[in-house]
């Protein structure tokens, strides 16, 4: 793909930055988010995250037919409509 940014290596050091493992300690410090690098520590009182426990559902199509009725409790417990 062709750039044609007045300043294409910009963007790449944007990124390389961001990405870096020192940008990432800071986004966990500052913003408390996980970093999917292992170098990176995990933010303040978290856990690291190969350490973490995913939710994910065991029964795929049970968790799909009910999302109309889960989709209903999360309404009327946020208050959102």
């Amino acid at each position: 793909m062709q750039c044609k940014s007045p300043h294409p290596n910009a963007g790449r050091l944007f990124l390389d930055w961001l990405l870096s493992p020192i940008d990432q300690k800071a986004i966990g410090d500052y913003l408390y988010l996980h970093s999917t690098r292992t170098d990176a520590p995990p933010p303040p009182g978290g856990l690291p995250i190969n350490q973490l426990r995913l939710l994910l559902p065991e029964d795929w199509h049970a968790f799909l037919s009910s999302r109309a009725e889960f989709a209903r409790e999360w309404d009327r417990l946020t208050s959102m409509r």
